[in-house]
């Protein structure tokens, strides 16, 4: 088996249909061992895509941070940032469409079901472009309410600002976990964007340890990494190197192909039941 097999061809199973597994569990653990290796081209697409505004927003971390200083303050932190949220908003908006492309791919490589995934990414952007460029506007938009909410609300109210700034933070964090199912359901069914919003809003809630226990399971590598921060040094710096390549080579599209995951398992077990047609229920387990 090539270490970098071509993503762009059907896939070639050793197995019939009749062999295939019945379970989520087994579903996933075949998907893991059959595909990983399909995974470093569609990182390279996602990394691409998303190297802008990451380059930008690491970058800017750092430039605060050595522009702090040891004696910065808060008002140092909010007038050093306020550039960095501004120009993220058009640097986040543009990674819509290709978030859209690949929530199709990973869907159904998420189902074993992965059949011409450039054409199923292509097919995908030109559908659904412009609603995804208004959900990745929507998400570029938080950092600058966050920013807003600790500008304005901070200095006048003390300790009372915990209750907006909290509210905003909130409404951020809820977002960013309904956000692959919102993608995914764009992909997969028809309906407004509203309708969207609001039914991958409630999946979240109405699943929202398992969601967040995905999420987290995805900001793993770079939770692991936080302590390096506080080392420095040559173990900074290997740190950083390890996580360059990680996410170079597989981050990204692993972490969307457990997001489809999750999203599957919703879809399969709230919404097929109601929709005639729908994709088949696994078995639990």
């Amino acid at each position: 088996m090539p270490f970098f097999p071509n993503p762009f061809q059907p896939a070639r199973r050793p197995y019939s249909p009749e062999d295939r597994p019945t379970t989520r569990r087994g579903l996933a653990r075949l998907v893991l061992r059959d595909h990983f290796f399909d995974l470093p081209p569609l990182n390279l697409l996602l990394a691409a895509v998303y190297a802008p505004a990451l380059l930008w927003a690491v970058t800017g971390f750092f430039y605060i941070l050595e522009a702090m200083g040891d004696d910065g303050g808060f008002q140092d932190l909010i007038s050093l940032s306020k550039t960095s949220v501004l120009v993220f908003i058009p640097l986040g908006t543009l990674t819509g469409p290709a978030a859209g492309g690949m929530a199709a791919v990973t869907r159904d490589l998420a189902r074993d079901r992965s059949r011409l995934p450039w054409f199923t990414f292509r097919t995908a952007v030109r559908s659904c472009w412009k609603r995804a460029l208004v959900l990745s506007a929507a998400t570029s938009l938080f950092p600058l309410l966050l920013w807003a909410a600790l500008a304005f609300y901070v200095p006048s109210l003390g300790r009372l600002a915990a209750v907006p700034v909290g509210l905003t933070a909130a409404l951020a964090l809820l977002w960013l976990l309904a956000l692959p199912t919102l993608y995914a359901m764009l992909v997969s069914y028809q309906g407004s964007l509203g309708t969207h919003v609001k039914t991958a809003l409630a999946l979240t809630l109405r699943h929202l340890p398992a969601v967040a226990g995905v999420r987290l399971l995805t900001c793993l590598p770079v939770l692991t990494a936080l302590p390096a921060f506080w080392i420095g040094g040559r173990f900074l710096s290997a740190m950083l190197l390890v996580l360059c390549v990680y996410y170079l080579l597989f981050g990204f599209a692993l972490s969307r192909l457990l997001w489809a995951f999750t999203a599957n398992w919703l879809f399969e077990s709230e919404l097929a039941p109601c929709l005639q047609g729908g994709p088949a229920a696994l078995e639990e387990g």
